[in-house]
């Protein structure tokens, strides 16, 4: 064995690096070239299928699209249902409170009928109770009606032939229409009785004539006559059947400016009659 320095490596010639590096560049070529030999067939293969995965594409595009659209169109309905839905809710709210105000309202006109029914229910027993009342108003306000000169009588006529046609009738006339006339025959002779009226009127003079007369009435207590020559006079009184006259010749001048005064012919004065306080049978 034989020792001494190493000797170093003999550096490669020349003709081994081309021939190194020929042999790499064959090695890399053979490593490009078989992937193309083994991706030939794959090329076409994906040429093949290419149509195929573009529309798989497209439809994958279309149907996000349509999923998306869809999604928008749900959206757009769903705020628009929530929309309805409180348009209805408020429309149900306002018919609840009209419905709450016809059942309030209904039940003040319950009340109201029930109140005016029983009110009614009152009066009528009221007017129930006046019956006996009425029934003798009327008959004393009948015998009211021959004690009017018929010149007087005109504003009573009506009222005492409605009392006549409830009398022909009874029962047949409401209780209070009846109590109302009674009331303005009653308000209307109590006028009649307050006041003085001069009035002409056809009468029987003492010699078995008729002619006409200038009367004053004082109320419904006394009348007197006098003609227009001042040669007759007579005092008339009323009676159950009508006015009875009794000549009095002797009071035409006092009559006639009594009469004279009434109707304001002359300055205020006094002019004496004959007056009567008489008890009048019912």
């Amino acid at each position: 064995m034989q020792h001494g320095p190493p000797t170093s490596p003999t550096p490669p010639s020349r003709s081994n690096v081309h021939r190194v590096g020929g042999c790499r560049w064959w090695i890399l070529s053979a490593a490009l070239v078989l992937p193309l030999f083994h991706a030939a067939p794959t090329r076409a293969e994906d040429t093949n299928a290419l149509p195929s995965l573009e529309g798989l594409v497209r439809q994958w595009v279309d149907l996000r699209t349509q999923t998306a659209s869809e999604s928008r169109a749900a959206v757009e309905q769903e705020q628009h249902l929530r929309t309805e839905i409180d348009i209805l809710e408020r429309e149900r709210a306002s018919l609840q409170s009209q419905r709450d105000d016809l059942d309030r309202q209904q039940q003040a006109r319950a009340a109201d009928l029930n109140a005016q029914s029983a009110r009614q229910a009152q009066l009528k027993a009221t007017l129930d109770g006046l019956r006996p009342a009425v029934e003798r108003a009327e008959a004393d306000l009948r015998r009211w009606q021959p004690r009017i000169p018929e010149p007087l009588s005109g504003p009573v006529a009506a009222d005492f032939q409605q009392l006549s046609s409830s009398a022909a009738r009874p029962g047949d006339e409401p209780l209070a229409q009846r109590l109302m006339v009674a009331l303005a025959l009653y308000t209307r002779i109590e006028a009649l009785q307050g006041s003085m009226n001069v009035v002409k009127q056809i009468l029987t003079d003492g010699q078995g004539g008729r002619r006409e007369m200038e009367v004053l009435y004082l109320g419904l207590a006394r009348g007197f006559a006098v003609s227009p020559d001042d040669q007759w006079a007579a005092v008339g009184v009323p009676a159950a059947d009508g006015w009875h006259w009794e000549a009095r010749p002797a009071l035409a001048e006092a009559i006639r400016r009594a009469i004279e005064l009434q109707q304001r012919g002359h300055p205020a004065a006094l002019s004496p009659l004959p007056l009567q306080v008489v008890e009048v049978a019912p």
